[in-house]
């Protein structure tokens, strides 16, 4: 009897049987007839204040629970959702998309180099090293965007601090806080940031400033810095440097080629050549 009572009182030191046994009123006959759920149920606890990555991971994800029904006590496994990623990871003008990974990723043929190398930028990948980045460009609704925030996704669960921004927004945002002088501190965030990726580029209204004085010396110091950027865009490279011309003067001509340069310094140009998904997955 003395030793029952020292295992009740051993399971009354876990606060969430404690709380179990309480609520559900229970005897300690109850407790005594239901032991071995009981301990199975504070082993669960123990590993998972231990450590909270081996709970996640340990049965795949699930965690287990105590249920009391018609007078049995049972175990109840539940999946747990990790978003401990999602401090790791800062959307600029995109929204928080809870189910961005439970939805399809189109597969096929056309489809196949832009996904060999969004892996191989995954494996590549380590902290002060130089990894080149993805230049993803095709027509409207191939799903550039959303293999973007997938990347984004799956580099922010390997402990990495990410950006994504919507460039025609990010591009507005800046102009808009020159006035406040806040313009430097946005540009040092996306300077310093683990990877930085800029959706839609090419969209946005451009103008000498923003090519020279935001774009230019954000990738030319994260080059310096082996800081790999990804960016999407509806333009080829080569279009895109005609979108960097506000005239055909020399100096518009050097600055726009500056820039397209060191995009190819730190990207790889993938083609996205597939059909408009846009109601599906954008």
């Amino acid at each position: 009897m003395k030793y029952i009572k020292q295992v009740i009182n051993e399971l009354f030191k876990d606060n969430d049987i404690k709380r179990f046994i309480l609520d559900n009123n229970l005897s300690e006959a109850d407790i005594i007839n239901n032991l071995q759920v009981l301990n199975v149920q504070k082993e669960n606890n123990e590993i998972c204040k231990k450590s909270p990555r081996r709970c996640l991971d340990d049965p795949a994800g699930m965690r287990s629970e105590l249920v009391y029904e018609n007078g049995k006590i049972d175990i109840r496994y539940f999946e747990v959702i990790d978003t401990s990623y999602e401090n790791n990871l800062e959307r600029m003008f995109f929204p928080n998309i809870d189910d961005i990974e439970t939805k399809e990723l189109f597969k096929n043929e056309k489809r196949s180099f832009v996904f060999k190398e969004t892996m191989r930028f995954v494996k590549e990948y380590k902290k002060n090293n130089f990894t080149k980045g993805l230049y993803i460009h095709g027509q409207f609704g191939t799903g550039k965007t959303f293999i973007l925030q997938r990347l984004a996704l799956t580099m922010a669960k390997k402990n990495v601090k990410v950006i994504i921004a919507y460039y025609p927004d990010l591009v507005r945002m800046i102009k808009s806080s020159i006035a406040s002088r806040d313009t430097e501190v946005i540009i040092n965030k996306l300077k310093n940031v683990d990877i930085l990726m800029l959706d839609d580029i090419g969209a946005e209204t451009n103008t000498n400033f923003i090519r020279d004085e935001v774009l230019g010396p954000i990738l030319q110091y994260r080059m310096n810095n082996l800081l790999p950027v990804c960016m999407t865009s509806n333009l080829s490279l080569i279009d895109l440097e005609k979108h960097f011309q506000d005239s055909t003067t020399s100096i518009n001509l050097v600055n726009s080629e500056r820039i397209i340069s060191r995009i190819r310094y730190l990207m790889n140009e993938a083609y996205l050549d597939d059909k408009n998904y846009r109601d599906n997955i954008e």
